[in-house]
């Protein structure tokens, strides 16, 4: 996960969790729902944490604790990133674990057509943000859609296997905004709620 460098000195009401992101289609939030709910339905005694449709998204970068003063500047870098980018076509197809099998922790949905367009999107916007406020990801960037955390070892092999003999999608729609999400952490789990949306060139 992407961390802010100035975390640690930030508190009170001064700081937002933030995360720039990617909306996904009513229609894949629809499908996703479904299929969640299959494998609910048939792997009832694996515990998995499933993220609500409502919040699914793709993550281009995620912030973390930033100081209120700072919103302005991340929303002027993504403004001047996206000023000569226009609508692109993504695909969702097929779903897919990490780390690993063996030891699956989360359940993912794959980016298809489009994925190397998100992945220029994401590497401009780490670009021009505010230098030394955002520490760099260690590992490579990789478009996806989390959808479920499993939460014990306890037939989490079983799941894996059954993620992969089931397909998921494919289901397309236009990337036309860019927006950044504050994340707030409640009892009951994580509130997402738009900061900004910083639309896209039309085509």
């Amino acid at each position: 996960m992407w961390k802010s460098v100035a975390s640690a000195k930030i508190v009170g009401k001064m700081a937002k969790r933030l995360f720039i992101a990617v909306d996904i289609s009513a229609d894949c939030r629809d499908a996703a729902a479904r299929f969640a709910a299959s494998l609910r339905h048939d792997l009832p005694t694996t515990a998995v944490r499933w993220e609500h449709p409502d919040k699914l998204h793709l993550t281009l970068k995620f912030l973390g604790a930033v100081e209120s003063s700072q919103v302005a500047a991340i929303r002027d870098a993504i403004v001047r990133v996206v000023a000569d980018v226009t609508h692109f076509e993504i695909t969702i197809l097929d779903t897919g674990v990490f780390p690993n099998p063996r030891r699956p922790r989360v359940l993912w949905l794959g980016v298809k057509a489009g994925a190397k367009d998100l992945s220029r999107l994401a590497a401009e916007i780490d670009k021009n943000l505010p230098k030394g406020s955002f520490a760099d990801e260690k590992r490579g960037f990789f478009p996806h859609c989390t959808i479920g955390r499993i939460k014990g070892p306890a037939s989490a092999t079983e799941l894996a296997g059954a993620i992969r003999d089931r397909r998921f999608g494919p289901i397309s729609w236009m990337v036309t905004e860019v927006v950044i999400y504050e994340s707030t952490l409640l009892p009951t789990g994580s509130v997402y709620k738009a900061v900004e949306r910083i639309p896209l060139l039309l085509s």
